[in-house]
């Protein structure tokens, strides 16, 4: 059990071609999913929803995951989500699994044991259409939300906090906070209409999800 905090999210935008396109889904099953995963997705009354729910699931447990190993490649098999969609496991690490899904998104959360120590935050936004032009101004999105929203629920600046997230590389993301002192990880992601972020920051665990489409 990896004493440092794990951390991960995922954004699945429903309304993307990628996750609509009929021709994408017998083929991505079997790519992405093991045996009794794709078993489920067929008998599933909702298939698609269901397969990218795995796939979001997958998805922050991998970014979770590439905390302690940097070098890890995503093997989509190798990450097991269990049938209840609660916990994910891969290469022996328990991580526990949050799901929100609603008809235009599905949202996945994934933390370890040893950030359930802490407070875990996550914000899910539909990103206004001139955030929507390209890739780098989504980025810009998000960054901008993870800062904002975290400056508020711990009542500070948001000059007071500073994000250290390559775009590029296998540095996983981190805000360091100038007072109160210290640093925590975070995780960022966007698809489509929708821009997620999540922090673990030290403290009694209370996880909190916020849903806002009207900005």
């Amino acid at each position: 059990m990896s004493s440092q905090v794990l951390i991960g999210n995922d954004i699945v935008d429903l309304a993307e071609e990628d996750c609509t396109a009929p021709n994408w889904f017998v083929r991505f099953c079997r790519k992405v999913l093991s045996e009794s995963e794709e078993r489920h997705v067929h008998s599933s009354s909702l298939p698609r929803t269901t397969l990218w729910s795995y796939w979001a699931a997958k998805e922050a447990a991998y970014k979770a995951v590439r905390r302690i190993h940097p070098e890890f490649e995503f093997e989509y098999k190798e990450f097991f989500v269990s049938e209840s969609f609660d916990c994910v496991q891969v290469n022996e690490i328990d991580l526990r699994l949050q799901l929100a899904v609603n008809n235009d998104c599905i949202h996945a959360l994934c933390w370890n044991e040893a950030a359930a120590a802490n407070r875990i935050y996550s914000w899910v936004e539909k990103m206004p259409p001139d955030c929507q032009i390209s890739y780098s101004a989504e980025s810009k999105f998000v960054r901008r939300l993870l800062v904002e929203r975290l400056a508020d629920e711990m009542n500070i600046s948001v000059n007071s906090l500073h994000l250290f997230a390559p775009r590029f590389g296998g540095a996983a993301p981190e805000v360091y906070c100038n007072f109160p002192s210290g640093r925590f990880p975070v995780s960022l992601s966007h698809h489509g209409r929708f821009a997620a972020s999540a922090a673990a920051i030290r403290g009694e665990l209370n996880y909190d999800e916020h849903f806002n489409d009207d900005e």
